[in-house]
């Protein structure tokens, strides 16, 4: 059935499965769409008109999110299918995520997470689902810093390895948030659909263990920061198993990067933090993940506004695009949350 239907049947280096499709699928077609388990399944369908199809699939699993499929944008049409890959909503996607910065014995470690479909390292966070975008999508603050905060929890709860031994272990939950540190406007491409509006929000923790010892009752800073997972650079490293997208939870030392002159100085700041970048000692030198420098930026305006009120803290918005691109390529607009 498939074989009849589709004109291009390709794997991306996801593990995504995309059909392009020549004539209409029927409902029987659809049911028998089949791939790995946790590998999305696009489908392409050459300015088809396949709604009623899919609507007459989709009322079929109505409690399914895994499998109901959903028109993103365009011709391009998408089945979960146990992924982490970005949904979308209006042809845009939104995000929240956390600079978690935390004080341990005089020094601040920031938290990271290496994701396993990803080949960099970054601050804790991911992509708003279909329940929050419904219920808060009016509101981007609300809506970015409701998946921030859910992300975190799922990102950072499951099963880690400690003293040889696998242990289970409750996420970190962050609430309630102070306030935002960054917002990142990118112009993204997810399954071939170019320029997409993706739009991230990230909110900042800072955690004084020194002053509030109690916070090492927290599962996750508790394991993170045991001796045992110390590495020979300082910094400290959670190992996860069968967890769905974390592979590692990272505790980052941070070094001295001044922030404070953000506004008229970024490029060479983004500069500084990339040449104090340090190694995480879990992984081997010749293939050592990159460490997102825009997580770090924040992490860094973190520290600097510690014990800051609202009121001390000003919006820095940057706008210029060849400098925006020199950061991250697909980088349209940048704010920080900074001290005036």
């Amino acid at each position: 059935m498939a074989a009849d239907l589709q004109q291009d049947q390709e794997i991306d280096r996801f593990g995504n499965l995309f059909y392009t499709l020549t004539q209409e699928p029927t409902l029987e077609f659809l049911e028998s769409l089949q791939h790995d388990e946790g590998k999305a399944i696009i489908l392409r369908t050459n300015d088809l008109n396949i709604d009623d199809v899919v609507k007459e699939y989709n009322d079929l699993h109505p409690d399914d999110a895994q499998k109901r499929i959903k028109h993103l944008r365009g011709n391009v049409y998408l089945m979960r299918n146990g992924s982490n890959c970005p949904d979308m909503f209006d042809g845009k996607i939104y995000a929240g995520g956390a600079s978690i910065v935390v004080k341990y014995n005089g020094k601040n470690y920031c938290i990271l997470v290496k994701d396993k479909t990803k080949g960099v390292v970054t601050n804790l966070g991911g992509i708003v689902d279909e329940v929050e975008y419904l219920a808060y999508c009016q509101n981007v603050h609300t809506l970015c810093k409701v998946a921030g905060i859910r992300e975190v929890r799922e990102e950072t709860e499951g099963t880690i390895v400690h003293n040889e031994e696998q242990v289970q272990i409750a996420g970190l939950h962050v609430f309630p948030v102070t306030s935002e540190v960054m917002l990142n406007k990118f112009n993204s491409c997810y399954f071939g659909i170019k320029n997409i509006d993706d739009t991230y929000f990230a909110y900042k923790y800072y955690y004084d263990i020194d002053e509030a010892p109690e916070l090492m009752g927290l599962p996750l800073l508790k394991y993170l920061f045991h001796e045992s997972h110390c590495d020979q650079y300082g910094n400290y490293t959670l190992e996860y198993v069968g967890h769905n997208e974390t592979e590692y939870v990272h505790a980052l030392l941070m070094g001295c990067v001044d922030v404070t002159n953000v506004q008229d100085d970024l490029p060479n700041i983004i500069n500084s933090i990339k040449q104090s970048m340090p190694k995480i000692g879990v992984y081997p030198e010749k293939a050592h993940p990159r460490i997102s420098s825009l997580s770090m930026l924040g992490n860094y305006i973190n520290v600097a506004t510690v014990g800051k009120s609202k009121d001390d803290i000003k919006v820095v918005a940057f706008l210029n695009q060849d400098m925006l691109k020199s950061i991250v390529p697909n980088l349209v607009g940048l704010q920080v949350y900074m001290t005036g």
